[in-house]
């Protein structure tokens, strides 16, 4: 998610793939709810003066009842999650990435927009830092920025034809090894089609949005937000030719778990579920999209060519890396794979590793 970044959940449309443009959006928001970070260190400080800006446009501050609980806020208006569902235009997150995809989690089936602040540290989704907030908070709450859809994922744990869990994920969802271990055994279908089976770490099937995520980490491809395809990215195979691929968004892919080792599945790394031999992990595009409202036209390409460049450190208010220093490091890490398979060709060609 982008600098001044608002989602929400709003219908799809489907042209052979999804047509995710900016538009130019007018509707000021009039009654604002506030989150903020559990347990997160000086955040009361900053959720005060969110809310003197927000009464500040004549809205009215609705408080998360959890969150004014955790800082000992008891003369403000407090809500609970399903009251601020009901009547709130948008919601102020305060906190992390991970803070934003569990607040919209919640708040996804009311269909309320969010805007996140960052208070963690990578900030992807949440990058409106907190000394922005005085200048771009009032001109977002009163109806300038532009706005495009991100889709999300509807995903779900079969075992023996019964659904055993469900969950959504704006992110990703992962299957992984567990406890014991060891790698995981699946074979992985796209449509009803086998693609391949597998042994390895686990694999990720994530979003554009998730794209810089955990998939980012596994050697996946970074994907435009508005872009109309899925990740399926394989976490350390035990093949070597197994790469990440992109699907289209209109897909139907199954993980099955073959293996008797421990395996289990994570939702935006907030959701679980224990998987057993014969589970089948389905996931596919939802029949509802994340509203990303910006306030500029280009800030997803921004964004894009920070996550590129290693910039994103910015949410800790650093420098961000000399282009040139990672091109060097490309560089040294070029050599050290053709050197690597030059070892591994010859290693395989000596007539020993034949035995």
């Amino acid at each position: 998610m982008t600098v001044g970044t608002v989602a929400t959940a709003g219908a799809v449309g489907r042209t052979g793939g999804r047509v995710l443009h900016n538009r130019p959006m007018t509707q000021a928001f009039r009654h604002v709810a506030l989150f903020g970070k559990p347990r997160a260190e000086g955040i009361r400080e900053p959720l005060l003066a969110i809310a003197r800006i927000i009464e500040s446009t004549g809205a009215r501050v609705l408080f998360d009842l959890a969150t004014a609980e955790s800082v000992g806020l008891d003369d403000v208006e407090r809500h609970t999650v399903h009251a601020i569902g009901k009547h709130a235009d948008v919601a102020i997150v305060l906190g992390g990435d991970g803070t934003m995809l569990g607040i919209a989690r919640e708040l996804a089936p009311f269909r309320v927009p969010l805007i996140g602040i960052n208070h963690g540290r990578l900030g992807f989704m949440t990058d409106l830092a907190l000394d922005q907030m005085a200048e771009t908070l009032p001109a977002m709450l009163g109806g300038r920025y532009e706005t495009d859809h991100r889709f999300v994922l509807d995903a779900e744990v079969r075992r023996g034809g019964d659904v055993v869990h469900h969950a959504v994920a704006l992110n990703d969802v992962v299957v992984s090894r567990g406890v014991a271990g060891g790698m995981v055994e699946y074979t992985a279908r796209v449509d009803g089609v086998n693609m391949y089976n597998q042994r390895a770490d686990g694999v990720i099937i994530a979003t554009p949005t998730g794209s810089t995520a955990y998939a980012l980490s596994a050697d996946g491809p970074i994907l435009y937000p508005s872009v109309g395809g899925l990740l399926l990215v394989p976490v350390a195979p035990q093949t070597l030719s197994n790469r990440p691929i992109v699907l289209p968004d209109s897909v139907v892919v199954e993980i099955e778990i073959t293996d008797v080792r421990d395996a289990s599945a994570h939702f935006d790394m907030q959701s679980y579920a224990h998987l057993v031999p014969g589970d089948i992990v389905r996931a596919r595009a939802a029949s509802i999209s994340s509203r990303c409202c910006t306030r500029s036209a280009t800030t997803s390409s921004r964004r894009c060519a920070r996550n590129c460049t290693g910039a994103s450190c910015r949410a800790n208010r650093t420098r961000a890396p000399d282009f040139r220093l990672s091109r060097r490091a490309c560089w040294f890490r070029y050599r050290s794979a053709i050197s690597s398979s030059s070892r591994l060709s010859s290693w395989s060609s000596h007539p020993a590793s034949r035995c």
